[in-house]
């Protein structure tokens, strides 16, 4: 299965490729457009990848990503007197990094660069390859990107509530509406596998309605399953009525007048202020993707309150290859990043124990035969009976006294 090429990536590709071979890459000296260009079409096929970085070939969207970077890295340096960009030392590198993350250099429109640490990471790139052309020469360069910081500041999103996202629904269209509860239920990635997805990687398991995405539309290229909470019966039942085949895309609506649609929606019913300040997204700015970061939030307050979703569950629905984003979110809430998800049923012993010992506090009847009960559950699960004792001994000490 082939990832649908939703922003045109591969087109746009193909095009600055003939262009740069004909008239090199504008606005830079030749030095540094033709070592460029030779670096993308090394990673056009996967050759002279360094140790450090995953083997293959890059995709085409992340080909424009690291051919419009790396040349405006290249713009930017020019102007600071490097004209040749291997040429560029330690300090430069580290000075120059350093004044895109406070503001210094600004982007076209004045703005501060929110993306700096990618940036830092493209460089970083180049510069393993650029090591490794040499190394097969003979000759060392040295790793001049060791102390470079590319930590991502954090980035702004729309947050809404599932209770927000109902209030919208009714002003789109039945379809609409099944692509954004879909959405904000799967946490899938929008829109490039929310649209790459086909009939096929929906089906019923035991009744309930799951979604596989396949690795080929998935971003970190490993494919995932999950079932759906809010929108199982409803995409089913349109499967049906559209009478859609197993290889045709469930969603094929243009993204981007419903994107326009939500922002429209969303300030109408919210205004154009800020969703959640830890966010700092306006409401009048929603995205497809917000959907994703909202959804998963949701996710994260369930698990919480309810104890029944596993953290696993919800990083393997978001596609996530470690905890990281998930801690993220965790922390949007105001919880602690490190929960222990072990834990958690343990946890819910606890409390639930705490609230017997409450009912037994206020009541005399069987208190005898109750207190031997618990007794015996100390006695069977010591480690909570430590648990307790630490959180509330007066209360423990009354019990039973």
């Amino acid at each position: 299965m082939i990832k649908k090429d939703i922003f045109g990536h591969k087109e746009r590709y193909e095009k600055w490729k003939e262009e740069v071979k004909e008239g090199g890459i504008q606005n830079l000296t030749k030095k540094n457009s033709n070592i460029i260009i030779q670096y993308i079409f090394d990673m056009e096929v996967g050759i002279n990848i360094s140790n450090k970085n995953k083997k293959g070939a890059r995709s085409y969207p992340r080909l424009n990503n690291l051919k419009q970077r790396i040349t405006q890295i290249s713009i930017m340096l020019e102007k600071r007197g490097v004209k040749d960009i291997t040429q560029i030392t330690e300090k430069q590198l580290i000075q120059f990094f350093s004044d895109m993350r406070n503001g210094t250099i600004k982007t076209k429109n004045g703005e501060i660069y929110r993306s700096v640490g990618d940036y830092a990471k493209v460089f970083t790139s180049f510069w393993h390859w650029w090591m490794k052309i040499n190394r097969k020469e003979g000759k060392s360069i040295v790793d001049i990107c060791e102390e470079l910081d590319k930590s991502s500041m954090k980035t702004n999103f729309v947050y809404i509530t599932k209770d927000q996202l109902d209030e919208m629904l009714p002003y789109f269209t039945e379809d609409e509406q099944l692509l954004l509860r879909f959405t904000f239920d799967s946490i899938i990635r929008a829109p490039t596998e929310l649209f790459s997805l086909r009939v096929k990687d929906v089906y019923k398991r035991e009744g309930v309605v799951w979604v596989n995405i396949p690795a080929e539309i998935s971003k970190t290229n490993f494919e995932r399953s999950f079932n759906l909470l809010y929108s199982g019966d409803a995409i089913w039942k349109y499967i049906k009525e559209k009478e859609l085949k197993p290889e045709d895309c469930i969603f094929t609506m243009n993204h981007k007048n419903l994107t326009s649609k939500m922002q429209k929606v969303a300030k109408q019913l919210f205004g154009a202020k800020l969703s959640e300040p830890k966010a700092g997204g306006k409401f009048n700015e929603i995205t497809l993707y917000d959907l994703r970061h909202s959804g998963t939030i949701h996710l994260r307050i369930l698990a919480q309150k309810t104890k029944k979703i596993s953290l696993d569950s919800i990083r393997q629905r978001g596609g996530w290859t470690d905890f990281k984003m998930l801690n993220h979110y965790t922390q949007f809430i105001g919880l602690d990043g490190s929960i222990d998800k072990d834990e958690l049923l343990i946890e819910e012993d606890k409390s639930r124990l705490e609230r017997d010992i409450e009912k037994l506090k206020k009541s005399d009847k069987n208190m005898t035969q109750n207190i031997s009960k618990i007794l015996t559950f100390f006695k069977e699960n010591p480690e909570i009976a430590l648990e307790i004792a630490k959180r509330n001994p007066k209360g423990l000490k009354e019990i039973f006294t």
